[in-house]
């Protein structure tokens, strides 16, 4: 996954980073345990335990403080440039007829979320993006589309990604086409990464869909083109990562920040509300 980030998206997440050298860290030390036999004998040594220790906390670190960097609120200065950075962005067209979507169906901003079931800072996107918009709920629309960095499915991708990426994102579609787009979501998010076919069957049954229908749906071709036409618009665009957040067809990497999110909307709405929109 780093070399698809790194070499394929050509981009960068902090996040993911740090969980690639939290796992790195782990299998030096599941290597090193190998080596003494220490797993077989079902014991381990002062060292190993050190090691182990180590691993924890300073993966603990690494996430805290990554995890914080894209939290934190900017300065005065750092938000009137990026805020001026964002609305020089030449608007991208992104197509969100019939995808699932949250908010008022009529609303002058629409909010397009790029975003991959099986990516960690997706799952952050996931249950924090909804919340911070609540007050705006009225005035903003916000739209699921698939971006699964799995090869199955993307073209982009040319090695081994997030590897059931897209069997799940067929299976939140078939979710939706029973009017349970949120209630999969979050499930599946919750669960994540385990999206094996028997554990996307049991969140729909879980659920209470019709398993016949979705079970149909799933192994439809018509499911897996709707997939790749998200898939497609996202590669069109130049999507690098995700989560990619489009914010009337603008991208805003720091959505993290709820106070920057908020002066972006309350910009556009106000420019909006100027121009009788």
């Amino acid at each position: 996954l780093a070399y698809v980030s790194f070499f394929q998206l050509h981009s960068l997440c902090l996040f993911c980073v740090s969980l690639y050298v939290v796992n790195l860290l782990a299998f030096l030390l599941l290597g090193m345990m190998l080596g003494r036999g220490e797993i077989m004998k079902f014991r381990i040594s002062s060292s190993s335990f050190a090691f182990l220790f180590v691993v924890f906390v300073v993966g603990g670190i690494i996430l805290h403080t990554t995890s914080r960097q894209y939290a934190r609120d900017l300065s005065e200065a750092e938000t009137r440039q990026y805020l001026e950075a964002f609305f020089k962005q030449t608007p991208v067209s992104i197509d969100v007829t019939g995808r699932p979507f949250w908010g008022n169906p009529d609303a002058k901003i629409v909010i397009a979320e790029f975003s991959d079931l099986e990516c960690p800072y997706c799952k952050v996107a996931a249950f924090r993006l909804k919340p911070y918009l609540q007050e705006y709920k009225d005035k903003v629309k916000l739209v699921f589309l698939n971006y699964p960095l799995d090869q199955a499915c993307n073209p982009v991708m040319t090695r081994p990604g997030h590897q059931q990426a897209c069997q799940a994102a067929v299976a939140l579609h078939c979710a939706a086409m029973q009017d349970k787009f949120w209630e999969y979501h979050d499930e599946a998010f919750d669960r994540q990464p385990r999206f094996s076919e028997e554990n996307l069957m049991k969140i729909a049954k879980q659920l209470g869909l019709n398993l016949p229908t979705f079970t149909n749906c799933y192994n439809s071709g018509a499911a897996r083109a709707y997939i790749a036409s998200d898939v497609a618009q996202g590669n069109r665009i130049g999507v690098q990562s995700t989560p990619s957040i489009y914010i009337n067809g603008r991208l805003f990497p720091n959505w993290i920040s709820k106070r920057l999110l908020h002066q972006a909307l309350e910009k556009i709405a106000s420019e909006s509300s100027r121009e009788g929109l």
